[in-house]
């Protein structure tokens, strides 16, 4: 999953191949790229989720601080230091548009969650010839960045579903 294109983080693929097709032909574009995501279904219909999510410095993505045992998110795998990534099908950047996704759904609540953001960044070139074709090293993996949760990765303030 794309999540930022040269240093801009983008809200879905649409806004990353948006972003990415602005390239002139011929140049290279930096794409930050979330590894190791899952995707976790919450059912409503067995309890709140019990999570507690807060803001990311510029990043994509909430970071979990917290889990009630018997929320359904707990019970379904989500862990403390995990990013969601996406609730509902939409990226998420701030912790309230996060909670008001999950308050929105009536039953199910669909999220993508990465562990403890694993992320690297990666140059892509923009074919000169063809500009709708977009090639990137499949062994370019020299600026790997685990970022592991810490209290330094947690901006503005928290809120809990």
């Amino acid at each position: 999953m794309i999540i930022a294109v040269n240093e801009v983080v983008v809200k879905d693929h649409a806004s990353a191949m948006a972003r990415i097709l602005q390239t002139q032909p011929g140049n290279t574009v930096r794409l930050t790229i979330a590894g190791e995501t899952r995707k976790i279904s919450l059912d409503k219909t067995y309890g709140g989720p019990g999570i507690t999510v807060a803001n990311r410095l510029g990043e994509a993505g909430v970071l979990v601080t917290a889990l009630k045992p018997e929320g359904i998110a707990a019970k379904q795998g989500v862990m403390v230091g995990d990013i969601i990534l996406s609730v509902n099908g939409c990226l998420v950047i701030q912790h309230h548009h996060a909670i008001s996704l999950v308050d929105a759904s009536e039953k199910t609540i669909d999220l993508v969650v990465a562990s403890r953001m694993h992320s690297y960044k990666t140059s892509a070139y923009v074919d000169p010839k063809d500009p709708s074709r977009i090639y990137i090293p499949r062994t370019d993996l020299s600026s790997y960045d685990s970022t592991a949760s810490s209290a330094s990765t947690v901006s503005g303030s928290s809120h809990s579903a």
